[in-house]
């Protein structure tokens, strides 16, 4: 059991709403300082210690089981019930390919800078998106988390019911994620002109999505249409959208961008939504942008741990999953907003 060390007064540093540039970032560098007089050094260190069998098993173990269960749904032997589970799972196995690829890859660059981007091209592009892309938005969005800068600024948009189911969906994922922010402002995938590694990256990027997508439609010609179209097409268009819209409210739907270390929703995740999430969502998303670089796998634990600062500093805590999905789909809640109880 980890001892606690005493614990430092409320943090009461001002933070403007919506502020601009680099000053949203500046709340990280408190609340890290906060944290590590709160749970002690020694504990801080343990918690970003990194396992490379868990690392290496996470990195290919999704993807082979993806593959697994494609081919076995490809047999036509499965009753429908078990093939629309199977359909499921590898929905959520999508989701956990990038899920993986965002920590491992991307946070924690664990194969090293190559290797890592490698890593996060093959996972992002069997979930149709540039690796390269998503790590310079999602980094981004880490350094300006709550500004106009934000990458993520885009989900404002999301203003009514209407928008957030389309938002569920595959195209309107791509839509959302591809259309120039506020009309004239850069997408969340682009790349600026002066990024000459990353265009580059984009270029091989492109090429392997198109390799992926022919592949596929080579085997399906081939004789194996039903492992192709069952095994990830119907998850990529239908189960890993709703899951990742389900997702997005449970990391920053309900945020406070005056308190310091609101920084999004404060949903106690159970052994549920961590495993579906790993660890990625409600109060272990809040430890992910307080110590990005903290493995996946020890996020619930430093989740646990904090959850009392988090109480001493005015969050409110949020239990009830189906509540925060009707405050999102069907009252049409705001964005980043503290939501009516």
């Amino acid at each position: 059991m980890f001892r606690h060390a005493p614990s430092p007064p409320p943090i009461a540093e001002p933070v403007a709403r919506r502020a601009t540039g680099r000053a949203a970032a500046d709340r990280i560098g408190p609340l890290q300082r906060a944290l590590t007089a709160r749970l002690g050094a020694g504990t801080v260190r343990a918690l970003h210690r990194e396992h490379l069998g868990l690392d290496l098993a996470a990195t290919a173990g999704p993807i082979a089981l993806l593959v697994a269960i494609a081919a076995w749904i490809g047999t036509g032997t499965l009753p429908w019930p078990a093939e629309a589970a199977l359909v499921a799972v590898n929905g959520w196995l999508l989701t956990a390919i990038a899920l993986v690829a965002h920590d491992v890859a991307v946070h924690r660059m664990r194969w090293g800078r190559r290797g890592s981007w490698v890593h996060a091209a093959i996972a992002f592009a069997l979930v149709l998106a540039p690796g390269t892309g998503y790590a310079r938005a999602h980094t981004r969005h880490h350094a300006r988390l709550g500004s106009d800068q934000d990458a993520e600024a885009y989900k404002m948009r999301l203003v009514t019911p209407a928008r957030r189911w389309w938002y569920a969906t595959l195209p309107g994922v791509l839509q959302m994620t591809r259309t120039r922010a506020g009309g004239d402002g850069p997408s969340y995938l682009s790349i600026p002109e002066g990024d000459v590694a990353g265009r580059r990256r984009l270029a091989a990027e492109r090429v392997l999505l198109a390799v992926l997508l022919g592949g596929a439609a080579a085997l399906a010609l081939a004789g194996h249409a039903r492992a192709v179209l069952l095994g990830w097409v119907l998850p990529l268009l239908v189960v890993a959208p709703a899951l990742n819209a389900m997702r997005i409210v449970l990391e920053h739907a309900e945020a406070d961008d005056a308190s310091l270390a609101w920084l999004g929703t404060w949903y106690r995740c159970g052994p549920v939504t961590r495993a579906l999430f790993l660890a990625d969502s409600g109060d272990c998303h809040i430890v992910h942008h307080v110590f990005p670089r903290i493995p996946f796998y020890r996020c619930a634990r430093a989740a646990d741990l904090i959850a009392p600062w988090l109480a001493e500093q005015g969050l409110r805590e949020r239990r009830s999953f189906w509540a925060l999905m009707k405050g999102w789909f069907v009252d049409g809640h705001a964005h980043r907003t503290v939501w009516p109880r």
